[in-house]
């Protein structure tokens, strides 16, 4: 039985690597949930992948908060707010700029 003090060290802490991988992790499934979204009829199915994609851009917004000396604060933003557009309005045009938006997002989290 390990005693309080002993083990392996302090817990390690979260790297720009770690936030990254979750960023992209999150940006991927939310892309999934916005696309089933977008194409359901179905108004169960529909709150389902609602509740999915608010957990995500959850996830997106708590990786981007970490990631923002590294020039993730302007997308950041703009994810954030055509999310909110696209919950107000489901138009095509909202849709078409969320997922851009998401797109690049991810794009700049591969170039860093």
């Amino acid at each position: 039985m390990t005693k309080v003090g002993e083990g392996s060290g302090p817990a390690k802490e979260p790297n720009v690597g770690n936030y990254k991988a979750e960023l992209d992790t999150s940006s991927r499934k939310f892309l999934t949930a916005l696309e089933q979204y977008n194409k359901s009829q179905n108004p169960e199915e529909q709150k389902h992948l609602r509740t999915v994609m608010d957990q995500q851009m959850a996830a997106i917004q708590s990786s981007v908060r970490e990631l923002k000396k590294h020039g993730f604060h302007k997308e950041a933003e703009k994810v954030a707010k055509d999310y909110k557009d696209y919950q107000d309005e489901e138009t095509n045009e909202n849709y078409t700029c969320l997922h851009n938006d998401i797109e690049t997002l991810r794009d700049l989290n591969k170039s860093i």
